[in-house]
């Protein structure tokens, strides 16, 4: 088990982050804010669409970790794929952090900065456009597949691509605060 964020206790010590809250279920849920919220809310709906991403691009990135092993003309290309969807889930913390919490929280310029949202747009777009110039050209569209590891990244994409509308949906709902770091 690998654990990504510690969280520090009364003592300044590291312990292991529940997975629950310990606090029932009363149709509420607590941001970063502390606010307690319906679970219905936008921004759960948003949270839920970012963990779901993270997860999905967690199993691609270990399907093509698999396929790296195998793999002697191309594995350490491979490799740098791994990598660096690691580097896209510990961004998507990041991006869960700044949805979370709401803008006029002390900690929300914190979490902004963390999130550095325009550099990381950057090295995604620039990443891709890396990976895009050892392509042909797309005339057409293309069907998810070409084996495990190909169909597992366009899962993903796709997970991504429902996490971004979701998270575009709280932004521009007027009856939810604003969040740290989302436009």
């Amino acid at each position: 088990e690998k654990v990504v964020a510690g969280v520090r206790g009364a003592a300044g010590c590291a312990r292991k982050a529940r997975i629950y809250t310990r606090t029932g279920d009363a149709g509420t849920s607590g941001t970063y804010s502390g606010e307690r919220l319906d679970k219905s809310a936008a921004v759960f709906e948003a949270l839920g669409a970012i963990d779901a991403a993270s997860a999905e691009i967690g199993v691609a990135r270990e399907h093509c970790a698999e396929l790296a092993t195998r793999r002697e003309r191309d594995g350490a290309q491979i490799a740098a794929v791994v990598k660096q969807l690691r580097t896209i889930q510990g961004k998507l913390i990041d991006v869960g952090a700044s949805v979370a919490t709401s803008r006029d929280h002390e900690r929300a310029k914190v979490v902004a900065e963390k999130l550095n949202a325009d550099a990381s747009i950057e090295a995604l777009e620039n990443w891709i456009d890396e990976l895009e110039s050892e392509l042909p050209p797309l005339t057409k569209f293309i069907l998810p597949g070409g084996g495990l590891a190909s169909a597992h990244l366009h899962v993903a994409r796709a997970a991504v691509r429902t996490a971004e509308r979701r998270v575009c949906a709280l932004a521009s709902e007027q009856r939810e605060p604003q969040r740290a770091g989302v436009d």
